[in-house]
């Protein structure tokens, strides 16, 4: 089990994102989405090593699926294993005819197991300790799975020690990685890494032709003259990245959209390439440190240098770090600095990512770093970069971030406050009935003061915003005073799928914009309606429709916001497209919908919504030795207001 816990930091990256919808002509990849109610299947043959194998698997669905069941699919119905994994599931299986499910998860692969030998797409492999971890074809729905699958039961344990980024798919022969790649919805498998001019360039021209048909604003933010110099910068940007033979990488011209993309300040218009190759990581260097960024600067947080925690990061190699930063979050999507700052920071897997992906780390070994320490004396330090091996294990050294399980209630201060941490909106019926279990227990306890925390929530379905609203406020509401929708035809079909006939009701409109008022409706009062004070802890990371709820929050007086400013604006963009460019695979999306707050205000579309009770460091200073100290403050903050 200690090798459990050391391996902790690639365990968050274990699940992909299976619950994507079909249809979308996306890659398909393994990918940081922790689903807490996932159910964990295995099928292992019996042998001496069985018993070792399913203690493994059963920590894993301990540490990640607390509220998944562990199901052992040989013991198991073929109607009721159906009903349990048709909304996804994660497997761990062997090869061999004694894994039926493994085979129909594999069905669609061009894959291929012989003995000592594997063949994937074409290219043989000779091993004896293959593990195959890949997204697979759910049996039982139009949805994905995750696939743990190795040759023997003794290769199952710690197989999710093994380095997979994002991709479809990762082959190993023991410790050693064999073959990785990409695949899309249909199972059919990227062939190229190298594009043609001509095919990069039709790329490029599709992209923005894309932009301009479906986005109901795209020059909101741009002018007419800077949006064609992008288009004509963009093109000469291409050529000149071409190598001798003509030809640009996948990932170089990733790079240069995700710069187009994000010129548009719309968090939801973005380049959602995410897929390094191996070889790329692998070669990049990092800083060996990990960094966060609170009250606009960036902080150490964990560091194979202990005395570098919790320092302000200042400069690198004598540039400004905001400065030196500057090419990734002028690539991250986002209407605002502080929202841009998380999607690089917030996790080991995004700060990864960029570090390798800008290749603004110099590859000579060193690097110069100014800080601040708490009594405000700069320092200068010199560092050696290191590997990526070296950088994911700094996870050790980082405090748990917030419980990410969605659903759960916490009573602190004694029991006196309520503290429910919900990190995603998800609208299904089990979640309803989850939340109205926390209301219940809420009530049954008699608790007055509820803090719901929306930190680490970066949005989701907003229908369940309004369901969770109705326990905290009789007021007539909506979430969007206006919404305005720009009828082209990707988004017209797109919404066929789910409303039969709509594409074919609004063809003749094709191009328009529509303008929608909402009016307040009632909201049905529940049985565990919360009569005492709330409370609502915001952040940068907050965004899309966990700014809906806050707006509403903050718009109907449902209580006090504390915390700092949301990553998102209330009067957005969203409701999102979600494409391929042709020739490269290169995934993105675009928003289709413009939506404007219950009650508008001055400045709802140029910086989040502020708190009426900001977190400062200076603030933070009393805490500065809690694991948490924004929810210390918050809660100290409700301590001392309402008294016990």
């Amino acid at each position: 089990m200690e090798a459990i816990m050391r391996a902790k930091y690639l365990f968050a990256a274990i699940i992909l994102f299976c619950l994507m919808q079909p249809g979308w002509s996306r890659t398909l990849t393994l990918y940081e989405q922790p689903r807490g109610g996932i159910p964990v299947v295995y099928e292992l043959p019996e042998d001496a090593n069985k018993n070792q194998a399913v203690t493994y698997i059963k920590s894993i669905r301990d540490m990640f699926f607390k509220q998944g069941e562990l199901i052992d699919a040989k013991k198991t119905e073929p109607e009721v294993l159906r009903d349990k994994l048709k909304n996804g599931f994660v497997l761990y299986s062997v090869f061999g005819k004694e894994s039926p499910l493994l085979r129909q998860t594999m069905r669609p692969l061009p894959f291929n197991w012989q003995g000592n030998s594997v063949t994937v797409g074409g290219k043989k492999f000779s091993g004896d300790k293959f593990r195959f971890i890949f997204v697979g074809k759910n049996p039982y729905s139009d949805i994905f799975c995750s696939v743990y699958a190795a040759s023997t039961n003794e290769m199952i344990f710690n197989i999710n020690n093994r380095f997979t980024g994002p991709r479809s798919y990762h082959l190993f022969d023991g410790e050693k990685q064999l073959d990785e790649g990409d695949y899309n919805e249909n199972f059919i498998l990227s062939k190229k890494d190298r594009l043609s001019v001509e095919e990069a360039l039709a790329d490029v021209r599709e992209f923005f032709k894309n932009a301009e048909e479906i986005h109901p604003n795209l020059l909101a933010k741009m002018s007419v003259d800077r949006y064609l110099e992008l288009k004509d910068r963009t093109a000469e940007e291409v050529k000149r990245k071409l190598d001798n033979q003509g030809e640009i990488t996948v990932p170089d011209l990733a790079y240069i959209l995700y710069y187009r993309a994000a010129a548009f300040e719309d968090g939801h218009t973005r380049i959602e390439y995410n897929s390094l190759p191996h070889k790329i990581i692998r070669a990049a260097r990092f800083p060996p440190f990990l960094i966060e960024f609170r009250d606009g600067r960036y902080w150490i947080t964990a560091a194979e240098t202990s005395n570098l925690e919790n320092m302000e990061l200042v400069a690198m190699n004598n540039i400004p770090f905001s400065r030196f930063i500057k090419p990734i979050i002028e690539r991250c999507s986002g209407e605002i600095i502080p929202y841009k700052a998380e999607q690089f920071t917030h996790s080991l897997n995004s700060q990864r990512f960029w570090w390798a992906f800008s290749g603004i780390i110099p590859s000579t070994g060193t690097i110069l770093i100014t800080t601040t320490g708490r009594a405000g004396n700069r320092i200068d330090t010199s560092l050696n970069t290191v590997d990526v091996t070296t950088f994911e294990r700094l996870s050790k050294h980082q405090a748990d971030s917030p419980q990410s399980t969605n659903t759960q209630i916490a009573y602190l201060d004694d029991g006196n406050i309520a503290y429910f941490n919900y990190t995603n909106f998800i609208q299904t019926d089990s979640e309803k009935k989850a939340i109205d279990g926390i209301f219940q227990d809420i009530k049954k306890k008699g608790v007055r003061k509820l803090l719901i925390d929306l930190r680490r929530n970066g949005g989701g379905n907003s229908n369940i915003g309004e369901f969770i609203l109705s326990y905290l406020t009789t007021k007539r509401i909506r979430p969007f005073s206006k919404m305005q929708i720009k009828l082209s035809r990707v988004a017209m079909d797109q919404k066929t799928k789910a409303i039969p006939g709509y594409n074919e009701k609004f063809r003749s409109l094709e191009g328009m914009l529509v303008n929608v008022n909402f009016d307040e409706k009632k909201l049905e009062k529940p049985d565990a309606f919360f009569n005492g004070n709330a409370y609502l802890l915001i952040g940068n990371w907050v965004f899309s429709s966990a700014v809906c709820f806050t707006s509403m929050f903050r718009d109907y007086e449902c209580g006090e916001i504390i915390g700092s400013e949301t990553g998102g604006v209330v009067a957005t963009f969203g409701e999102i497209a979600k494409l391929e460019l042709t020739n490269s695979a290169i995934p993105y999306s675009i928003s289709i919908k413009k939506f404007e707050g219950p009650h508008p205000k001055p400045g709802d579309d140029e910086h989040g919504i502020l708190p009426d009770i900001p977190v400062t460091a200076e603030k933070l200073e009393k805490f500065k030795d809690q694991k948490d100290p924004v929810l210390a403050f918050a809660i100290d903050h409700i301590h001392n207001k309402a008294g016990k």
